[in-house]
């Protein structure tokens, strides 16, 4: 074996070692990092003192979306969006839900529409039990002339 030939072995065996030595640094730092974030995951948990963690979210309270609608499933645009999870709405913790932003939403405009029709009573009076528009003089509380005026604004002329 010439001296050109062993030192080109040489060279090679030493390259194989260095990337080796490497290769396990690296392995090494993985498990390091893994390890890190695991421990900061369960830190963040005891902090927010999350007992079991909602699966939407990992207990972060945020979860990524797949468009701009996030979790009120209006319009979307094409882009992810974070926003808060609707799996705990906010809390992190699957056994300790805050309040269903949809729920109250849904609350909200239910609540609008009782004030309007509850509006529109007192102005014509309060319906009163037994009261019919066939009966003997017709219905005089008030909901029979309500119902009527708003089947004329729909282009109806009877109810």
């Amino acid at each position: 074996m010439d001296a050109y030939t062993r030192g080109y072995d040489d060279a090679e065996s030493s390259a194989d070692g260095d990337i080796r030595a490497k290769e396990h640094k690296i392995t090494q730092l993985k498990a390091e990092n893994k390890e890190l974030r695991e421990k900061g995951h369960f830190y963040m948990l005891q902090f927010r003192d999350i007992s079991t963690p909602c699966k939407e979210c990992s207990g972060y309270g945020v979860k990524s979306y797949v468009n701009t609608s996030t979790w009120s499933h209006g319009i979307g645009g094409q882009a992810i969006t974070s926003g808060i999870c609707d799996g705990c709405w906010g809390s992190g913790d699957a056994d300790n839900k805050w309040v269903d932003l949809r729920t109250l939403r849904g609350n909200k405009q239910l609540q609008a529409e009782n004030k309007t029709l509850e509006v529109s009573l007192r102005r014509y009076g309060c319906h009163e039990e037994g009261c019919t528009a066939n009966g003997p003089g017709g219905c005089n509380c008030g909901l029979m002339k309500l119902l009527m005026e708003l089947s004329k604004e729909q282009g109806n002329e009877a109810v």
